[in-house]
């Protein structure tokens, strides 16, 4: 067996390290509150599945992270793993990440077709990112017939990098941000991995870093999520940049769901 590449195997570690011990910890937490007077106020079921959430967020972080490596050492993902999810699950999990009230997700709701858990690490990678390009980082989730668009927003005061290359290449020459323009790259690795394309766009006093996932079953949406355009924008190759729809994403903000508890209703109708 050949000798591994500890630099790579630590940048990994690095990403992983802190979100792993926080679930587990989290976990362990809940367990030990069963049989104490602080965890009496609640029955045992509660902090039992409060451990249980934790240990999946684990579970996923670990499977996402596997799927990539194999994905990068040249192995074939397994047709389950490129499997159908419900686009509310997402929602739900996204809620939760942020630390926003969660809602009632009862009826049907649209299926997105790729493998969650890759999916779920790469917004959360550029969600990381963000924060260190810029401030107002917030989560812009928008339907469209042919599927669903995750973007994350932060906002510029200066003219940002012409092309995600440039930014990357600006992020990774400041010690400051170099965790950044890494996050960047695995996230792009992670979008590969289920034949998307990172995209980055750059607006009036913003940009945004996204990507979008087709449905199963591509339609029209009912209700405020029915746009007249009726389809997603053409996939952009990796790397490219995208200005000219600035403006019309602007425009059709108000047409798209605003608030999780909106977006809920929608994915239910």
């Amino acid at each position: 067996m050949r000798e591994p590449n500890w630099k790579t195997l630590a940048d990994v570690h690095f990403v992983m390290q802190r979100r792993m011990l926080e679930y587990l910890n989290a976990a362990v937490g809940a367990l030990t509150l069963i049989d104490t007077p602080e965890g009496a106020a609640k029955p045992d079921n509660f902090w039992k599945e409060r451990a249980l959430r934790q240990v999946m967020r684990a579970h996923n972080l670990f499977n996402a992270w596997n799927a990539l490596i194999r994905h990068k050492t040249g192995q074939r993902p397994a047709p389950s793993a490129m499997r159908q999810f419900s686009a509310a699950d997402v929602i739900e999990w996204l809620a939760v990440e942020l630390r926003h009230s969660s809602g009632d997700r009862s009826g049907s709701d649209r299926l997105l077709h790729g493998n969650r858990e890759t999916l779920q690490e790469a917004l959360l990678l550029l969600h990381s990112a963000a924060y260190s390009i810029g401030p107002g980082v917030r989560t812009i989730t928008a339907q469209r017939p042919a599927g669903m668009w995750f973007r994350v927003r932060y906002t510029t005061y200066k003219p940002p990098p012409p092309t995600l290359a440039a930014l990357r290449e600006q992020l990774a020459s400041d010690w400051r941000t170099e965790m950044a323009a890494y996050e960047l790259e695995r996230a792009q690795d992670f979008l590969e991995l289920n034949g998307l394309a990172l995209e980055y766009l750059i607006g009036d006093g913003y940009c945004e870093l996204g990507f979008f996932v087709r449905a199963v079953q591509p339609g029209p949406l009912s209700g405020s999520a029915a746009l007249q355009d009726g389809d997603a924008h053409t996939a952009l190759a990796p790397g490219e940049t995208r200005t000219d729809d600035a403006t019309a994403l602007d425009a059709r903000e108000e047409d798209d769901p605003t608030s999780l508890d909106d977006l809920r209703r929608s994915l239910r109708s």
